[in-house]
């Protein structure tokens, strides 16, 4: 009796597992933001936001899938059962993703970048010392962008690089960041857009974790090779969303992502830099961005 007893109570608890409504939460590999591989694996800031915001959520059971950003936002169009905790609202999105009300701030905005050596070709596009005029430089005759596939970086911006009549635009990237960053010092007029924190993890990632005299050298070196420039009108801080289809579903699951963003926003540790990869020496590194 004892054995058919404990038999039953595994299958009610096996039941109450599987019927849990599953979410998909599709992170896409843009370090130090989501961190997919390597020592500091999963310690990106919307790692650690997106897991909090889970633990919130107890009623759904969480799977955490990788694809570039072209493909979540195909999953998105598709009606498929996804969200995604770190996406920028757009007016092109909204016409197919519901967004959460509340939002994180992200220390940190998209800069353009340049190699160091072909900074003078850029003075045209600087606005009295301001930042770099984004949308002059995008449809400029003279200067190639590098772009990976579907990243945003305003609605402005988006709609004059996706023009199919400029011919001076690469948007079809799926690269890492990594790898664009490379591509700029092989090529001149080139330029792409990032965050600097990208640039940073990256440089810390190609010549390893930590100081010594050798990768700090080799570290200073890489960073000496580009110029990072900040946008004409842009703030300094930008504010990200979790995102889900526009569905009933997706309407559903954005609900109830709200109710634990309500909880979580006067949480000091939502937004807390000390899980981030910051240990990471600072000193010459910011400098060499200026």
């Amino acid at each position: 009796m004892k054995r058919i007893l404990l038999i039953l109570i595994s299958f009610i608890i096996s039941v109450d597992v599987t019927a849990k409504e599953t979410i998909h939460w599709a992170q896409y590999d843009i370090p130090p933001l989501y961190i997919k591989d390597g020592r500091y694996s999963g310690r990106g800031v919307v790692d650690v936001t997106d897991a909090m915001i889970r633990a919130e959520l107890p009623q759904y059971n969480h799977v955490i899938i990788w694809a570039n950003i072209a493909r979540i936002q195909r999953m998105m169009q598709q009606g498929k059962k996804v969200v995604c905790g770190n996406m920028l609202k757009t007016p092109e999105r909204e016409k197919y993703q519901t967004f959460s009300t509340f939002h994180k701030t992200l220390s940190t905005a998209p800069h353009v970048i340049i190699p160091s050596s072909e900074l003078n070709t850029y003075k045209q596009y600087i606005i009295d010392g301001d930042g770099v005029d984004l949308l002059r430089l995008i449809q400029s005759k003279d200067k190639l962008g590098y772009f990976i596939a579907s990243r945003s970086y305003g609605s402005k911006f988006d709609l004059a690089i996706k023009d199919k009549t400029n011919k001076r635009v690469n948007y079809s990237l799926n690269a890492p960041m990594g790898n664009v960053l490379d591509m700029l010092l092989k090529d001149v007029n080139v330029f792409t857009v990032a965050y600097p924190e990208e640039i940073i993890y990256y440089t810390e990632s190609k010549f390893g974790y930590g100081s010594s005299t050798v990768s700090d050298l080799n570290k200073k070196a890489y960073l000496g090779k580009f110029k990072v420039l900040p946008i004409a009108g842009q703030p300094k801080e930008i504010s990200t969303y979790v995102a889900a289809p526009k569905t009933e579903w997706g309407d559903k699951v954005i609900s109830d992502i709200n109710e634990a963003l309500s909880k979580l926003k006067s949480n000091p540790e939502y937004i807390n830099e000390d899980y981030m990869w910051r240990n990471l020496p600072k000193e010459g590194a910011n400098k060499s961005l200026i």
